[in-house]
């Protein structure tokens, strides 16, 4: 097979599945992972791909709806900048509630030196992680598993939640707006954020600059109905002056 169509071929894969593996497109093809990574980079830069490390996706899809091996390295920087501030507003001894986002995830990584923190969680990767943690309560929902997401997001999913109550919920979205709210593309998902939220005494949204402004499917919640928006670069003062406006704290880089 020439380059040309092997490259070819793996836009068609992408268009089909939205996102691919570096691993899918080794075994699909017969040659090394190096050759795949060229491939890749060539055509990220016709503009026709946007890489991740170990895989690509389409520039046009919702990052939620990427596998969340992919996720967890979109925008990894940025999701490391607001765990790594997140953690700092977890104290010994608090309940909180973790969404399925992989930012959430990285919020648990924070907690290693954490002691007698109870964690809610409908994330299956976020739990695994911090099952290796004594230091750490866990309760996890269960029911019908997402494998795509690694979460459960069934209404068993959503009952277990509106049983719990936390000091703390640290909330996702894929788009987050003055007018609109919290919005999620994945209804079921955004119906167990929107329990987080109301169970929680304090109402944290985390959510990286690439999601400000932006509307998606469905509504989680309006934006009066959080505390602190928790981004990873300093909003435009339009944001802030919004924010100061509602009373809504926002946390960013030497904020």
């Amino acid at each position: 097979m020439l380059v040309s169509e092997r490259r070819q071929r793996i836009i068609d894969i992408l268009r089909e599945k939205k996102s691919v593996t570096v691993t899918e497109l080794r075994n699909e093809f017969g040659v090394s992972e190096e050759t795949i990574r060229r491939d890749l980079l060539q055509l990220e830069q016709d503009k026709m791909l946007n890489r991740v490390y170990g895989g690509a996706y389409l520039g046009n899809i919702v990052q939620q709806t990427l596998p969340i091996t992919l996720r967890k390295e979109t925008c990894r920087d940025a999701k490391e900048i607001i765990a790594d501030i997140c953690g700092e507003m977890i104290d010994n001894g608090d309940t909180i509630m973790l969404d399925t986002s992989t930012t959430a995830y990285y919020i648990a990584k924070t907690l290693k030196k954490r002691r007698n923190v109870t964690v809610i969680t409908n994330s299956l990767d976020t739990a695994h992680f911090l099952s290796s943690l004594d230091s750490i309560n866990l309760i996890c929902a269960g029911g019908r598993l997402i494998g795509e997401f690694q979460a459960f997001l069934d209404n068993s999913a959503l009952k277990f939640m509106e049983g719990f109550y936390a000091d703390k919920a640290f909330v996702s979205c894929t788009g987050i707006s003055i007018q609109n709210g919290l919005t999620d593309s994945v209804v079921e998902q955004g119906n167990i954020r929107r329990v987080m939220l109301k169970n929680a005494q304090q109402r944290i949204c985390i959510a990286d600059d690439t999601k400000l402004g932006k509307t998606t499917l469905a509504r989680i919640v309006p934006l009066d109905a959080i505390d602190c928006l928790v981004t990873n670069v300093r909003p435009s003062e339009v944001w802030l002056n919004e924010l100061n406006s509602r009373k809504i704290s926002c946390l960013y880089p030497e904020s």
